[in-house]
């Protein structure tokens, strides 16, 4: 989990367009991820243990428009999972920069709280948190998908995320928002290995900069 989408990010090329503006291209790819399992979902009661994983990113910041993105990603499983990549350019937390939350959202339902109340008392102690903050509903998806065995997907940026992408750039820093959930027969699974490998993460952000103040051609880093 040290390395996240938008760690690095590089202009691979840039236009200058008449007057003020230019267009250019900024590419992020992230290889060779980890993403560890985070969520198992009983397949007899649809009962879901899922943990949210949120770090805070620094960027450069800049003042630009995000016209438009699109990613692509190839990863792998052993174990079939679900999982999904969303960003925020809220504030999650005030107080840390990494942040993890366990979703309790029906379990007690189906667990009587003899049972449950014990275990989650011991993840409190251990700095779990059980509030999942508002902001991770509103937080667009990046990259989300089923893997099992080798999968390679691709897609367009809602604008709502190129909305994000765009605040996030501005403001100097994002959100990512991790979930990887396993379906299983029993609690917890036994299947190896116990996260997702992302072999490949690559988004092409379409951006418009004021460009009165630089050369014609630059290379720069966010």
């Amino acid at each position: 989990m040290k390395r996240y989408l938008l760690t690095s990010m590089f202009v691979l090329a840039l236009i200058v367009t008449a007057g003020c503006t230019g267009d250019f291209v900024v590419k992020s790819e992230t290889k060779n991820l980890s993403l560890p399992l985070t969520g198992i979902q009983n397949v007899f009661t649809n009962v879901t243990f899922r943990f949210y994983v949120m770090k805070k990113v620094a960027l450069s910041p800049e003042s630009v428009t995000v016209k438009a993105s699109s990613w692509a990603f190839t990863a792998r499983s052993d174990t079939p999972v679900t999982f999904q990549i969303k960003i925020s350019s809220e504030d999650i937390s005030d107080t840390t920069d990494y942040l993890m939350v366990f979703d309790t959202t029906g379990l007690s339902r189906f667990i009587p709280s003899y049972l449950l109340q014990p275990f989650l008392s011991g993840l409190q102690q251990l700095g779990y948190s059980f509030r999942l903050p508002s902001e991770v509903n509103r937080a667009p998806v990046l990259v989300q998908g089923n893997v099992q065995g080798v999968v390679t997907d691709s897609l367009q940026g809602s604008s709502n995320l190129n909305s994000t992408l765009e605040a996030s750039i501005n403001k100097g820093e994002m959100w990512v928002i991790v979930t990887v959930t396993a379906q299983s027969n029993y609690f917890p699974p036994i299947t190896s290995p116990t996260y997702m490998h992302m072999d490949r993460l690559t988004g092409h952000i379409e951006v418009e900069m004021d460009m009165s103040f630089l050369n014609p051609l630059i290379y720069m880093t966010f």
